[in-house]
């Protein structure tokens, strides 16, 4: 295989060909046939990630910074179509991102045709269609700024297939009876079922419906952000072993999130169920702050003491005159300080999360009101230890040690923490479709949000403006108190069991619920080894009321 590459044109913008002779960097064209700029890249990307198609080398770099798979034939528009090259895009989506001019944009036609009937599909967005400039994708980036998600725009998910023109299309003869005319491809979401709030325990279910009725906002929304709340308080305070004998245990921290356009009152519907949690942390703050004051009067008190019994041992010592004696000094224990009882964090360091655990290792909730961003963050190549440290806490089981320089040794019984946020459908499904490329289902990070809803938007609004529900608000506030104040004694006395090895209490289900959850889980591990569900799922099944699933 022939190997050029392409270099920073001296005092410009532009950028000149090498070539590879004998060893040596010549600059030129190579001799030959042409092959696609940054054909190794090309060939390195699975089949099923778009390969964006642009003119200039400039251009290619641009998307390149983005994370995408780029890449050019030619520097100029009315160059022609190498049919060598066209071997190198069989079989893969190709987004073709037309410049702003007459021949820009015959240049994407172009392109187009000759790549029909060879790519997966073929796709032209034209990010400039009212100017005729020669604007092209590195001018719109620049435009654009910070105002507009880049990824979600050059996705390209509304812009149908391009397909050749009608008077360009053969007609093909055969003496088989004529198809009939193809039927549209359905581009809308399936209907999502509503919510039914019987799927939520009788103390949450009265304050559920209340919130989501006087918000005017789909009840999925509420729900999650409770059921999250409300593992991430239990934690591993207690757990359940859903086999009748084995020693399989689950304690209830959740991943959750909700997804919605704007405006569907995600933030204010996560703001009113964690309200509960909140009056948890507000009143552990209090607390902790009668607690300081008694711990300083207590130092002040111990450290007294120490003096004087330094005083006194002093003067034995004197009176010794060169005797041994013992010069032991008894002033009591030096009293504790005392930790903040904390039940949430929004943003922090894998490090200080983990610094959070070690005085709460009942685990806590990650809060973010946009779940994206969080995400987003992790991919960085230079977070892959916090990566790690958000798979591992997941389960609410493993073990995890910190040995670093200036912190010294952590080590955490186990990582156990809840994570809820939201976010927007196109960022999601931008996600999800990056984490799953080439059909590996990603590390698995996306797929243990097992509380992830994507519900319809509500069809109709009426103005609701009522007095909360004091009963049920009040039946909620009882199960977050008793939630926060369980302790070991607490779970046994509520017929918890604890094994020799179990360093958590545990609950069995009865024969009803073990019927129940048996047949769930027939079911499920029957369609994980069906083989018909794609990597992307078998890693994380769905678990919510939308009617989506990782493609």
């Amino acid at each position: 295989m022939r190997v050029h590459k392409y270099r920073k044109a001296d005092g410009g913008n532009g950028y000149a060909q090498a070539h590879l002779e004998e060893g040596q960097w010549v600059d030129g064209k190579p001799p030959g046939a042409k092959i696609p700029f940054r054909l190794p890249e090309l060939i390195a990307a699975p089949l099923t990630v778009p390969i964006y198609f642009v003119e200039g080398e400039k251009d290619v770099c641009s998307l390149v910074k983005l994370g995408l798979f780029a890449t050019t034939m030619s520097s100029g528009a009315k160059a022609p179509w190498d049919p060598a090259a066209t071997q190198w895009f069989k079989d893969r989506p190709i987004i073709i991102l037309a410049d702003a001019d007459v021949p820009g944009r015959a240049h994407a036609q172009k392109v187009a045709a000759a790549l029909y009937g060879t790519a997966a599909s073929i796709r032209i967005i034209d990010l400039h269609p009212a100017r005729d400039d020669g604007s092209d994708v590195s001018d719109w980036l620049v435009d654009a700024g910070d105002d507009r998600d880049h990824l979600e725009v050059l996705s390209a998910v509304d812009v149908p297939e391009w397909q050749p023109p009608a008077e360009e299309t053969a007609a093909v003869e055969t003496d088989e009876e004529e198809w009939p005319d193809p039927k549209p491809i359905p581009r809308g979401l399936l209907e999502v079922p509503a919510f039914d709030l019987n799927f939520l325990p009788d103390a949450l279910k009265p304050w559920v419906g209340d919130v989501s009725d006087r918000l005017q906002c789909p009840p999925d929304y509420v729900a999650v952000a409770a059921v999250v709340a409300l593992g991430s308080v239990i934690g591993r305070r207690i757990g359940i072993k859903p086999q009748t004998k084995t020693d399989w245990m689950e304690v209830p921290n959740i991943w959750g999130g909700f997804i919605g356009r704007p405006g569907m009152l995600k933030s204010p519907a996560m703001q009113e169920a964690l309200k509960p949690l909140h009056r948890l942390e507000a009143e552990a703050a209090k607390q902790n702050e009668v607690a300081l004051e008694a711990y300083a009067a207590g130092m002040s008190e111990y450290k007294l003491r120490q003096s004087v019994g330094i005083a006194l041992k002093k003067k034995e010592l004197k009176k010794a005159a060169g005797q041994k004696i013992d010069a032991s000094i008894d002033i009591g224990e030096e009293p504790p300080q005392p930790k903040l009882v904390r039940f949430r964090t929004n943003d922090t360091s894998y490090e200080a999360l983990g610094e959070l655990l070690k005085d709460n290792p009942t685990g806590i909730l990650v809060e973010r009101d946009e779940l994206i961003s969080l995400l987003r963050h992790l991919d960085h190549e230079d977070q892959v230890n916090a990566r790690g440290f958000f798979l591992s806490g997941a389960s609410g089981q493993m073990s995890y040690s910190f040995d670093r320089i200036g912190r010294g040794h952590i080590h955490l019984e186990a990582v156990c923490f809840s994570v809820l946020g939201g976010t927007q459908p196109a960022r999601i499904s931008d996600y999800v479709r990056r984490a799953n490329a080439g059909g590996a289902g990603g590390d698995g990070l996306i797929q243990r949000f097992s509380a992830l809803v994507w519900p319809d938007a509500p069809t109709g609004w009426r103005n609701v403006d009522t007095y909360p529900d004091s009963t049920a608000r009040e039946k909620v506030r009882l199960v977050f108190d008793r939630a926060a104040d369980l302790d070991m004694g607490k779970a046994l006395r509520l017929g918890a069991s604890k094994d020799q090895f179990d360093t958590v209490p545990y609950l069995r289900f009865d024969e009803a619920a073990h019927n129940d959850f048996l047949g769930w889980r027939t079911d499920l591990e029957t369609r994980l080894r069906s083989g018909e569900l794609s990597a992307a799922v078998e890693k994380g099944t769905c678990r919510s009321t939308a009617n989506w699933c990782p493609p």
